[in-house]
């Protein structure tokens, strides 16, 4: 029987572990902010930039407004939008991006999202970064993205 218990223990510790890892590392909560997911795609190749997308739900009264973000790992971190321009669809940095109350803002692919410039290293499949989202009421959150295949 010990011996039984001493090997199911730490495999009960393993799946227990992978659980709450998986569920911290995708949502977080900020008053009546909801942070979903927040996601970049792997680097190719020796790329120097990438994107990080997200839904930002808000669950209150009043609307909120992302106004920045912080990243460590890059030159530059900008809040970009997608915009149609003769012809061309162009990336174009914003002030802020607005999460209306009682509803929500998705930042994607071909719309709003973070962009990060001068990258210092490759995003890499599975790596979780550190970042920091800057509200105008809910103020500073900190918030890790993963890294993930493209579609």
């Amino acid at each position: 029987m010990y011996r039984r218990m001493k090997r199911i223990i730490p495999l009960l510790a393993l799946m227990l572990g992978l659980g709450l890892q998986g569920a911290s590392a995708h949502d977080y909560q900020k008053g009546d902010l909801s942070i979903i997911h927040p996601y970049a795609y792997a680097s190719i190749g020796v790329a120097r930039a990438g994107a990080v997308f997200v839904t930002l739900r808000n669950g209150g009264a009043r609307d909120d407004a992302l106004l920045g973000v912080e990243f460590d790992g890059s030159a530059r971190a900008e809040l970009h939008t997608h915009k149609h321009e003769n012809g061309t669809m162009k990336m174009r940095p914003v002030e802020q991006i607005m999460v209306p109350a009682q509803g929500e803002a998705n930042l994607q692919p071909g719309g709003d999202h973070i962009m990060l410039m001068g990258l210092e290293s490759a995003l890499k499949l599975n790596q979780s970064r550190d970042l920091v989202l800057i509200f105008r009421d809910a103020g500073r959150v900190p918030v890790q993205f993963t890294v993930v295949e493209r579609d």
